[in-house]
């Protein structure tokens, strides 16, 4: 009677989505927003046990929330720090979204102060004002995501990802950004962005160790790579004991053997990461590229979620295409919610026009895109209303 109770709450928060984003309204944000739980009173830390996270109190916790366009692009490319607002003002137009969770990317030259990154601005300040960032989210009772995004060998500017982690500078990266936030409970660290290891046999131990296991290319350049392994160490060196979100291979779309090659982590505190599109591909136990849908989904992505926390870092209607849609995403989300499967949607910014950017939000209010924002934002309000019934 549980399961059933369960299903069919989920088949209403699906059906109620859905309806609301097909609505003709404006926003489908309430007059009365819900702060989650940590919003009044302080978050209670996050870790892991089994294959869910916890707080200290040893209550699950579900992440739900968006990727917050900010640190990983602004400073590298001559426009200021962050590419969004990062005040109070910005945190509480969140909290409309009923978002308890926000995955942010860095650049590791901005952040270590290399290759003549940040532009416009020194690196103690973007440094701190990630920093205030983060601490005014923790504030309001939104957990965080921070990890390396836009990296490159040697003395290219860090502007976009690299097919893996650079050793020339990740691990230095990881060791100051995991001793600069270790005294941040509330933050998970987020290994890479979307790793791109060749698509050989050997892609995994790549992925894993690698070094010379590794055949990949910069700008037409082979460079040395940084392995998960690796990274995982160097953060654990610096006594950081967080939880690590450690991605797939091929984009992050491919978890099929993250259990088979999972990193030792000393503290048992690794989660997966998975980044999930309507037109991504979908990687079965058995490697192969099949149809993207739930029987999918029960294979590989099912088998990770029962033994470590999943964290969808990205998730979204279409991949660098048209997002004026709400089908897939409603689909989608029912069955992460029925997996316990955390997710961060692609990505709270604000849309240029037509839907070409993938953006949930059409101004600086933070008001939803049509369609797609709208669905999200009442997907959010439908799941923090069960959330506040459960604690009554």
């Amino acid at each position: 009677m549980q399961a059933r109770r369960g299903f069919l709450t989920l088949v209403a928060a699906a059906l109620t989505a859905i309806a609301i984003a097909g609505w003709g309204g404006s926003s489908a944000t309430p007059q009365h927003h819900r702060r989650y739980q940590g919003a009044t009173t302080g978050l209670n830390g996050l870790r892991i046990k089994g294959n869910r996270f916890v707080d200290d109190n040893g209550r699950n916790v579900s992440l739900h929330g968006v990727f917050y366009v900010s640190f990983e692009w602004a400073c590298s490319h001559g426009h200021g720090i962050s590419s969004q607002p990062t005040d109070q003002a910005a945190a509480q137009e969140l909290l409309k979204w009923h978002v308890n969770f926000v995955r942010i990317g860095i650049a590791e030259d901005c952040w270590l102060g290399i290759n003549g990154q940040p532009k416009g601005t020194t690196v103690s300040a973007y440094q701190n004002a990630l920093r205030a960032w983060i601490d005014l989210l923790h504030g309001d009772g939104i957990y965080t995501e921070v990890g390396l995004m836009y990296a490159a060998p040697g003395t290219h500017p860090s502007t976009a990802q690299a097919a893996m982690p650079d050793e020339d500078h990740a691990p230095a990266f990881w060791q100051s950004l995991a001793t600069h936030l270790k005294s941040e409970p509330d933050t998970i660290f987020g290994l890479y962005g979307e790793p791109q290891p060749s698509k050989s046999a050997g892609s995994w131990t790549c992925w894993l160790k690698g070094g010379s296991s590794c055949k990949v290319s910069y700008k037409g350049r082979r460079y040395p790579a940084a392995g998960m392994q690796q990274l995982v160490d160097v953060i654990r060196a610096t006594g950081a004991h967080q939880p690590i979100s450690v991605p797939g291979t091929h984009d992050a779309a491919d978890i099929s053997k993250w259990l088979q090659y999972e990193p030792h982590d000393s503290a048992h505190q690794l989660a997966a990461e998975w980044h999930e599109y309507g037109n991504s591909p979908c990687f079965s136990s058995q490697d192969i590229d099949i149809s993207n849908n739930v029987s999918c989904w029960n294979d590989a992505p099912a088998a990770v979620a029962a033994k470590v926390p999943l964290v969808n870092g990205e998730v979204g209607e279409r991949r660098n295409s048209n997002a004026c849609a709400w089908s897939f995403m409603p689909i989608y989300l029912t069955w992460a919610d029925a997996h316990h499967v955390s997710y961060a949607a692609w990505k709270y910014d604000v849309d240029h026009g037509n839907c070409t950017n993938m953006a949930l939000i059409k101004d600086d209010a933070g008001d939803p895109t049509p369609i797609y924002g709208v669905g999200y934002q009442a997907w959010l309000a439908v799941l923090a209303g069960l959330a506040g019934q459960a604690r009554h």
